[in-house]
């Protein structure tokens, strides 16, 4: 009896929970989308919570790679001098994907002019690259060699002789935009929103390894080094040093919703 007593209560509560959000419209509306935007391609689920109010969560992904040679100049591998120039390295952007909450605040119930603030969600690897210096390396030195690029910055390649460099950021990027359009729009079956807006993402770090010690079960996990332009005697023209000094990453995206209810 008591049992019951208490799921009845439950049930009444819950009742009324629901009752007084439809009647406020919170959550009375429920929009599924497809997005497009620099950060890739995603979904995302809307709904209202008020008149001026809804909430969006999604997630993208960034499905292309681009290949690009870079050249590091002569480095030091194994008391030698060596050349490593147009190595081609494979860049992919967000590797893992992104997602994202966002809560956009309407002037007015009809306004598609809106506000939006929220957070984004990554690995912290903005962008994932790997080249291609089996060439520079003999077969026994992938893994077990470290690669000087100048006296205080040794790097490495991994056990099949590539050499992976990220582009290190914030895993947590809080956002401020606007928007044009509803993400829910009570009266539309199909509504779209661009936006427009900045993640403060902190500062973009090119980030090499070195990973000798780690393969030979000396430490747990690979060394961070970071990558300067001096470090690569400027042949970036400066952009691993500029890229340090970015703190925010520019998003614009297009969204199109279905509004299932």
């Amino acid at each position: 009896m008591k049992r019951l007593f208490i799921f009845l209560f439950a049930v009444t509560l819950l009742s009324g929970n629901v009752s007084y959000a439809q009647e406020n419209g919170v959550f009375n509306h429920l929009a599924l989308g497809v997005t497009a935007g620099d950060d890739g391609f995603g979904f995302e689920i809307a709904a209202p919570l008020g008149s001026f109010l809804q909430v969006r969560g999604g997630y993208s992904i960034m499905p292309f790679t681009v290949t690009r040679p870079f050249t590091f100049g002569n480095v030091t591998v194994n008391g030698s001098t060596r050349e490593m120039n147009n190595i081609p390295f494979v860049a992919k952007m967000l590797d893992g994907g992104q997602g994202r909450v966002m809560l956009d605040f309407n002037p007015s119930s009809d306004a598609s002019f809106h506000f939006t603030i929220g957070a984004m969600f990554s690995s912290g690897n903005l962008l994932n690259t790997s080249g291609d210096i089996r060439n520079v390396l003999h077969s026994d030195e992938y893994g077990t060699r470290g690669i000087g690029l100048q006296s205080d910055c040794i790097i490495s390649s991994d056990k099949e002789g590539y050499l992976p460099i990220d582009l290190k950021t914030n895993k947590i990027w809080p956002y401020v935009g606007v928007g044009f359009g509803q993400a829910v729009n009570p009266d539309r079956r199909v509504s779209a929103v661009f936006e427009l807006g900045f993640a403060y993402s902190g500062n973009w770090q090119m980030s090499a390894y070195d990973m000798v010690d780690y393969y030979a079960g000396f430490s747990d996990s690979p060394e961070i080094v970071p990558l300067t332009s001096a470090a690569v005697r400027n042949h970036d023209r400066g952009a691993f040093d500029k890229l340090a000094k970015l703190p925010v990453f520019p998003v614009a995206r297009l969204n199109v919703y279905f509004r299932l209810f």
